[in-house]
């Protein structure tokens, strides 16, 4: 019976020692993401992974932020980005992070305005002291109430088919009326005097 008890403390202490290390680690950092890249020996880190815009009007700007953390004793810069949307930095490039600090990084998106949902992903480059990492982020929203798309042009008029060609045969020049249509003639009486 001693040998349970013995073992129920120390499972009980384990338990206490790691949740111990996630407040203080969650505290210290403010993000699992943030702890676990640090101990990874990441030189920095971008976090949130990815921005939840929300419910949203169609056609609205809005702002996404994410945090540059540096853990290194360089600076670290982002120096550009590569993205298939229409977002653009609030601030000029490079931002800059300076040693064991962290800098926010807002990103001004133009949500859409015929679709329910927008989800982007905006790979930034991150200038480190010996090399540039591809670092991607994403920004998710929900539209509220999208506008119905645009109808499709219709099909463009249609010209008038060209009027026929007159055949002559060659021994009597007679038109070859194959290709004409009946027309109908009235007679319009007029006042003579």
């Amino acid at each position: 019976m001693t040998t349970l008890k013995y073992y129920l403390r120390l499972i009980g202490t384990v338990a206490v020692l790691v949740l111990l290390i996630c407040t203080v680690a969650f505290f210290w950092f403010g993000e699992f993401n943030t702890f676990v890249a640090y101990f990874k020996g990441e030189s920095f880190v971008i976090s949130p992974a990815f921005c939840d815009l929300g419910v949203n009007e169609a056609g609205k700007e809005r702002d996404a932020v994410f945090e540059l953390t540096n853990f290194t004793s360089e600076p670290i810069s982002i120096i550009g980005e590569t993205s298939g949307c229409n977002c653009v930095f609030t601030e000029s490039l490079p931002i800059t992070a300076k040693p064991h600090k962290t800098v926010k990084i807002k990103i001004k998106s133009q949500l859409p305005r015929y679709t329910a949902n927008y989800d982007q992903t905006i790979t930034l480059m991150v200038a480190d002291s010996d090399r540039l990492v591809m670092s991607p982020v994403r920004i998710i929203a929900t539209i509220n109430n999208p506008l119905p798309p645009p109808a499709s042009p219709s099909t463009p008029p249609t010209l008038a088919p060209p009027p026929p060609q007159i055949e002559t045969t060659a021994n009597n020049h007679t038109p070859n009326t194959k290709n004409f249509q009946p027309i109908t003639v009235i007679k319009i009486p007029t006042d003579q005097k």
